[in-house]
């Protein structure tokens, strides 16, 4: 047991000599025998003891080595199976509870390392199934967070610490005009503003800097429509592993409609405090009036002399001016209920000409058409329209010199992008002294008049009653002086909530 424990350097010289001293004992036992007992020579006897040696030698050197070199060559099949994948296999070790040699405690080795490649084996596929399985979680989830970062109806920008452009979603793109591979790593002023230095309303940096969120409001005019619009800007910080503010997202919504809402509102509660002021002037100045009026028509047939005649028609003039004045502000008080019709503006513009042709006879001024011929059908209340361009075209003749010329064109706007309303834009636009340094705004407010004898109501009228269509009118200096009004229909109605639309078509 001790020999067997021993190890395997020690059993190889230990068998080796033993093997090696009794076969010489033994060889030289025979030669002594077969050489006295006269069976063969001297000579020959040490020939067949040469020959007893080497093939003993032989055989034993081929048995020594067939014992210490088999378990080698079957632990090099063992390590070329498990290089070709087989994790299957095992080298067969004595029963005893201790390694007898160095080749056991190889064969134990290989096992437990052919054991622990399986176990690490097996880990990294379920890691691996973990990693798809969180991996595929993370795709859905970034399908998600991509689907809602485009679709979102506002603007979302990330900018660096340099404010340069990391990402932008597509109403971003739409509002800068233009794609993300164009202003990827661009600096975001120079994208959104056209300027070289940081705009003035900006608070990313306090984000930047301190943290938290972050507040604020421009007007710029976008890539389409040509109006200004109201945006609001938000500014939320994206931190990284240091908890340092890396990145900002800046969200940033178009709030023109609800500043304009808010307008609507203001002019809303505007027009119930005229519509009571009206009720109170309608009861108390039109019944004196009428008073007034039936006295006046009676002295004019009692009294036959001239110079009086001529007074009580200045009363009767003026008599009449001030119930004008009351029943344009009581039609501005009081609400419109249209009836709308899709059908085509040229004729309500021709009826207005129509309407108003002795007074450009009377200034000689010369009117220019240019309609487009295929204009989409539009909801409109036809005689609301017509009193609006009336009023509009009014206006324009009281400002030009006699000889001026109006220009009236009309046309789809093919410039809006293709996901919002499209509309029919009219323009009409007058060769008169202009709007000097008067703020346009200020011409719609009521009472606000640039002539002696006006009252102040009539461009209210006029947006009020595009207000209605869901339209809009503005007045801007015209391309070689002169005033243009410029107004906008929609060719669809938005419906709301608690509103009712009626529709016919012609």
């Amino acid at each position: 047991m001790a020999s067997y424990r021993a190890g395997l350097k020690k059993k190889f010289l230990f068998s080796s000599i033993s093997l090696l001293i009794v076969f010489a004992v033994f060889g030289s036992l025979l030669l002594y025998f077969f050489v006295y007992s006269g069976l063969m020579g001297l000579k020959a006897g040490l020939i067949w003891q040469t020959v007893f040696y080497i093939a003993v030698g032989v055989t034993g050197i081929s048995v020594i080595a067939r014992i210490m070199v088999q378990p080698v060559v079957d632990l090099t099949e063992k390590v070329k199976a498990v290089q070709n994948g087989n994790l299957d296999v095992q080298m067969e070790v004595n029963g005893l509870k201790e390694p007898a040699d160095e080749m056991d405690m190889l064969f134990l080795g290989f096992n437990e390392m052919v054991r622990r490649l399986r176990q690490n084996i097996q880990d990294l596929q379920r890691a691996k199934e973990n990693a798809e399985e969180m991996s595929q979680r993370l795709k859905k989830a970034n399908k998600k967070l991509e689907a809602i970062f485009a679709g979102i109806p506002d603007g979302i920008m990330i900018i660096d610490r340099s404010y340069r452009i990391v990402d932008a979603n597509p109403v971003m793109e739409k509002l800068i005009g233009k794609r993300l591979d164009e202003i990827s790593g661009e600096h975001c002023f120079e994208m959104c503003q056209g300027q070289k230095k940081r705009c003035s309303f900006c608070r990313a940096d306090s984000v930047f800097q301190l943290g938290g969120h972050s507040f604020t409001q421009c007007t710029k005019r976008t890539n389409y429509g040509n109006e200004d619009r109201i945006f609001e800007i938000y500014d939320f910080p994206l931190l990284n592993e240091a908890g340092e503010v890396e990145q900002v997202i800046e969200y940033v919504k178009d709030v023109t409609e609800a500043v304009k809402m808010q307008k609507h509102l203001e002019q809303a509660k505007s027009l119930a405090e005229i519509g009571k002021m009206g009720s109170i002037v309608a009861h108390e100045v039109r019944n004196p009036l009428n008073a007034i009026a039936g006295a006046v028509r009676f002295l004019k047939g009692e009294i036959e002399d001239q110079e009086l005649q001529s007074y009580l028609g200045i009363i009767e003039e003026q008599v009449e001016r001030v119930n004008s004045v009351t029943d344009e502000m009581l039609d501005y008080a009081r609400p419109l209920f249209l009836e709308f019709s899709y059908c085509q503006i040229q004729p309500f513009i021709e009826n207005a000409l129509k309407t108003l042709q002795e007074r450009l006879q009377s200034k000689n001024i010369r009117v220019e058409m240019d309609v487009d011929t295929n204009l989409p059908l539009l909801p409109l209340d036809g005689a609301q329209i017509e009193r609006a361009l009336i009023n509009l075209i009014d206006n324009a003749i009281d400002a030009m010199q006699p000889g001026g010329r109006l220009r009236i064109s009309c046309y789809y706007d093919q410039s809006m992008p293709a996901n919002s309303l499209r509309e029919v834009v009219l323009i009409i636009e007058d060769d008169g002294e202009g709007l000097g340094d008067r703020d346009p705004d200020d011409l719609f407010k009521p009472f606000v008049t640039t002539k002696l004898r006006g009252t102040g109501l009539g461009l209210p009228v006029v947006r009020k009653i595009m207000n209605s269509h869901q339209g809009s009118v503005h007045l801007e200096p015209g391309e070689q002086g002169g005033t243009r009004a410029v107004l906008r229909f929609p060719t669809t109605l938005k419906v709301y909530e608690a509103e009712e639309y009626h529709f016919s078509y012609r």
